[in-house]
């Protein structure tokens, strides 16, 4: 059944996400009469606000350093249609069609709220795009988050006009929207309407939540993998003692500890006390003994990321505002991206470290010197089988290019419109690298998944014990999508195999479907 989301409402991000996530391809969006009515009554006031002759920006004004230009009555309609053709000015590769799906979900939004002055016929046609499945064609770079997602944003309006390519789901490409969708009606702007569809955060956003999407999933997925890591390295049990995170309790790193503690129970694996270890561990490295304490930190990005994006996704970012109940045009800067920006840059720095503390774990697995007797690289005959040692050197490059995308960007400033636009956020592309970084984040977390579950099997069968039954249920889940490495083969399909099972989320529902609960909740 598809998921309809009523514009113009308040939104939450649990709905945002699960009807437009990557997966879900049947959602539809629907305007409510009354938001309907809220739209009408501001056009008018709008309209009567021209005929008064009021000054108005980019009604009757030009944009940015024109703004003191006034514009003739006659040339009002010719200004919205000159503004989204010279804001077209995009360039780089396409943008992801279900990025650009949800930024046209989130762009409807914010005009139903009836404080942008446009018709209601341009929403409605916005509703008939978004349920079309078919998007404009948008390119990566053009938006420096200052006045919203401007050069993006032109290119939707392009295709709305009938004027801008398009494309489907599956990334086949039309000129225009009338190719794509017969019979389609193009929409001529009118009086501000070009710059309320451009003036808004909508792509920044569609990154960030999508961002989001991919973060939770992966952060409970690392915590299975986690614990799988945990066992195969006969991990000592008192670092979760509930007593050490009770005096230190930041909620992520309780949360993680208990998920641990209840995903390692009735393992014969880990060592309960240093002295019935054999290895002569009196503590674990870092990256074993500290995951939750490290995750509890990462737990905080997400989170904050969560409150940022859901107070964006009900918000009106558009300018000038109209507000026709108390009879104000305001100017103002509800298009800044700074919030995006800086909660991009923080969850960017969680997932970097996620990622870290995935990598390194993994070196600790596959390392003869620190894997506790398990052979080198996982395999047998070690030497003529290389095993799983360049799966390692995939996730170290891709470590390597998730440590340049974590460099800020919201700290650069580089003036714009001859200084009109002088402190920008570069919201879009704090959030696109975000985005960038998940997705990099989930394969490095995906290989370690691939690598613990054969440390995992391999301790069990050197050691004559059993892992915990949770586990050895995922293992078995694990292994019917990708045999035990016996000897070498080529692992890029194995790893393509795990990812698309993390992605589907399969691993974590098969957990908390045991535990009878989530592995973590979200509380922002």
């Amino acid at each position: 059944m598809p998921v309809m989301i009523t514009l113009g409402e308040k939104l939450t991000l649990d709905e945002i996400e699960c009807a437009f996530s990557e997966t879900n391809t049947s959602s539809l969006a629907t305007i409510p009469e009354h938001k309907l009515d809220d739209i009408l009554h501001s056009r008018s006031f709008l309209e009567d606000q021209i005929n008064q002759g009021q000054v108005m920006y980019g009604v009757n004004t030009g944009f940015g350093r024109l703004a003191n230009t006034s514009i003739l009555p006659e040339q009002i309609e010719q200004l919205q249609l000159n503004l989204i053709r010279s804001h077209a000015a995009g360039s780089g590769p396409i943008i992801p069609f279900e990025i650009t799906r949800l930024a046209l979900v989130l762009l409807a939004n914010s005009l139903s709220k009836g404080f942008s002055g446009v018709r209601a016929l341009l929403v409605k046609k916005l509703e008939e795009i978004i349920n079309s499945n078919i998007v404009p064609v948008a390119y990566q770079y053009g938006s420096l988050g200052a006045s919203g997602d401007l050069a993006p944003l032109a290119h939707v309006v392009l295709a709305i006009l009938n004027e801008g390519p398009v494309m489907d789901r599956q990334g086949n490409v039309f000129e225009k929207m009338g190719d794509a969708v017969p019979g389609y009606e193009p929409v001529a702007l009118t009086a501000k309407e070009g710059l309320a569809l451009i003036n808004g955060t909508h792509f920044s956003l569609s990154y960030l939540i999508s961002s989001i999407r991919l973060a939770k999933l992966l952060f409970k997925t690392a915590i299975v993998v986690s614990a799988l890591s945990f066992e195969a390295l006969h991990g000592l049990l008192p670092a979760l003692d509930p007593l050490i995170h009770s005096i230190r309790p930041h909620p992520g790193q309780v949360q993680v500890a208990q998920a641990m503690d209840s995903l390692i129970k009735d393992s014969e694996l880990v060592y309960h006390t240093p002295r019935e270890n054999k290895h002569s561990k009196v503590q674990d490295a870092y990256s074993v003994r500290c995951t939750p304490q490290i995750m509890g930190g990462i737990y905080y990005a997400i989170t904050n990321a969560m409150q940022i994006a859901e107070i964006e996704l009900n918000s009106v970012t558009d300018n000038p505002l109209i507000f026709s109940k108390e009879g104000k045009v305001i100017s103002g800067g509800n298009f800044h991206g700074e919030p995006l920006a800086l909660s991009s840059e923080y969850l960017s720095l969680g997932l970097a470290k996620l990622s870290s503390l995935s990598q390194v774990r993994t070196e600790k697995l596959l390392n003869p010197n620190y894997n506790f007797g398990l052979p080198a690289f996982l395999v047998q005959s070690p030497g003529l089988n290389s095993g799983f040692m360049i799966a390692h050197y995939t996730q170290a490059s891709m470590l390597n290019r998730i440590r340049v995308l974590s460099a800020p960007a919201a700290t650069d400033n580089i003036p714009v419109s001859a200084q009109q636009e002088d402190l920008i956020s570069n919201s879009m592309t704090s959030a696109s690298k975000c985005y960038e970084i998940a997705k990099l984040a989930q394969e490095i977390v995906s290989i370690e998944l691939l690598v613990s579950a054969q440390a995992f099997e391999l301790r069990e069968q050197i050691s004559q014990k059993q892992g915990s039954p949770i586990l050895r249920q995922v293992v078995k889940v694990i292994r019917r999508h990708v045999p035990i490495l016996e000897n070498d083969r080529i692992i890029h399909k194995d790893i393509k195999n795990i990812v698309k099972l993390v992605e589907s989320g399969g691993i974590v529902n098969l957990v908390e479907e045991v535990l009878g609960k989530p592995l973590v909740t979200f509380d922002r």
